[in-house]
């Protein structure tokens, strides 16, 4: 398998995009931050709206209001993560300065969106910084690349979904293919994971070799509950 081509494609900012005044984007920011978390829905007039809009206020708000949301899995939270892409891919500089900023709510509710999403861009930025930057990315770059390590194997490991269906004869729950079950949920949670994975193409061994020469003169105490020669191996085995 050949590396895709993925950093000569075009991301220019769409010429469509709106130009708010400051009143308009704070107006826009507050919205975000107080409405009820289920307008954070497939469809959601306030999403489609906040996507028009690239200004790192607006950013911020849908990042905080993702990281404030317990379910990651569920549906708000994947159209929360496909909005902030809309809005920041492939590059994620809105994100990248609020992992760097210092302040453990924003770094955190950041990392997370990277390593879930941001696939080959966050590898190799985060490389970037691992290289130049050294021991001062510690203790946020390595729970963001431990995270996104994992999201590659969670990819290469997903099978057809499947639901859990109440047998109205027995009372009992049981596992059926949400394919034939319910085509819509299918189809949602199919398109889910196209915009989740899109991102994650194969990177370079020769960055992997790199990355691992780097990891290795990590201290142990930042990678907590993590095995640093398990760890180190899996990205090792990420070579194509």
């Amino acid at each position: 398998m050949r590396l895709f081509d993925f950093f000569k494609k075009n991301y220019d900012t769409p010429s469509s995009d709106i130009k708010l005044d400051n009143r308009e984007v704070e107006n826009l920011v507050a919205e975000i931050e107080n409405v009820s978390f289920k307008e954070f829905w497939y469809g959601s007039k306030l999403l489609d709206k906040a996507t028009q809009y690239k200004d790192e206020r607006v950013t911020i708000a849908l990042v905080m209001r993702h990281y404030f949301l317990e379910n990651k899995k569920a549906g708000s939270c994947y159209v929360l993560r496909h909005t902030i892409k809309t809005l920041e891919a492939p590059y994620f500089n809105t994100l990248w300065n609020m992992l760097q900023s210092g302040d453990i709510d924003q770094s955190n509710a950041a990392s997370f969106i990277l390593s879930e999403i941001g696939g080959i861009w966050t590898f190799q930025k985060a490389l970037n910084l691992l290289r130049n930057k050294g021991k001062d990315t510690y203790p946020y770059l390595i729970p963001c690349i431990i995270n996104l390590i994992a999201r590659y194997y969670e990819i290469q490991n997903e099978h057809e979904p499947k639901m859990e269906v109440m047998d109205v004869k027995t009372g009992q729950l049981q596992t059926v293919e949400m394919k034939k079950f319910a085509s819509d949920i299918y189809e949602r949670t199919i398109e889910d994971r196209r915009l989740s994975n899109e991102l994650f193409k194969p990177t370079t061994n020769d960055r992997i070799d790199e990355m691992i020469l780097l990891l290795k003169n990590v201290p142990l105490d930042f990678f907590q509950h993590t095995d640093k020669e398990k760890f180190i191996t899996a990205i090792d085995n990420l070579k194509i």
